[in-house]
C-alpha cells in the first residue's frame, strides 16, 4: 500500500501542456473573473459625466446593474453635491469639473476642553446636620386628645423632624 508522501510527490511532478504559459516565477495564475476596479467613487462620478441630467433614483439602479451598492451610489451623489464636484438641476445631475477628485474628508480635531466655569454649580457650604440625642422620646398617648397641631406644638424642631423622618419611611415620598 503506497504511503501518502509516496502519492503527494507523484501530483507534484504531474504537469499540463498549458501550464507553463500560466506560470511566471514558478506559480500558477488564475484567470481574474472582473475588471479589478474598486473605486465606486470615481465609477460614479464618471456615470455622472457620460449621462448628464440623470436622476440620483435612476443613478442608482444603473449602478447596481454594474455591481455597485445603490444605497451606497446615492449617497456619493449627496456627497458630490455638497464638495461641489455635481450640480442638482430640477433633480438632474450635471458634473461641475472635468476630473473626479477624491472627496475630502471635514477635519476632525478632537480637543479635550477643561468645562466652563458658567457650566459649574456654585460650591455649596457645609452645614452641619442638628441631630437629636438618642435618649429624647415621644409618648403619645393611646387616645387621641391633641390635634396635629398642638402635637407639634409642644415638641421642639428636633422632635418634629424625627417624627417626620419616621413618617417619610412609612408612607414613603
Amino acid at each position: 500500500m503506497p504511503t501518502l508522501q509516496l502519492e503527494l510527490k507523484k501530483l507534484e511532478n504531474l504537469s499540463f501542456d498549458d501550464e507553463e504559459s500560466e506560470k511566471p516565477n514558478g506559480r500558477t495564475m488564475l484567470p481574474h473573473a472582473f475588471k479589478p476596479t474598486n473605486n465606486v467613487s470615481r465609477e460614479t462620478f464618471n456615470y455622472i459625466k457620460t449621462n448628464p441630467n440623470c436622476t440620483r433614483a435612476a443613478l442608482g439602479e444603473a449602478m447596481e446593474k454594474k455591481g455597485f451598492k445603490k444605497g451606497s451610489v446615492i449617497s456619493l451623489a449627496t456627497q458630490f453635491i455638497r464638495q461641489g464636484m455635481v450640480k442638482n438641476v430640477n433633480h438632474g445631475l450635471f458634473v461641475t469639473q472635468d476630473e473626479y477628485t477624491p472627496i475630502k474628508a471635514p477635519a476632525k480635531t478632537f480637543k479635550h476642553k477643561k468645562p466652563s466655569k458658567d457650566v459649574l454649580p456654585p460650591p455649596q457650604k457645609k452645614v452641619a446636620k442638628a441631630t437629636a440625642p438618642s435618649t429624647s422620646t415621644i409618648y403619645i398617648s393611646g387616645v387621641n386628645t391633641q390635634s396635629a397641631k398642638e402635637l407639634l406644638a409642644s415638641m421642639s424642631i428636633i422632635q418634629a423632624r424625627e417624627v417626620y423622618d419616621e413618617l417619610k419611611k412609612i408612607f414613603g415620598s
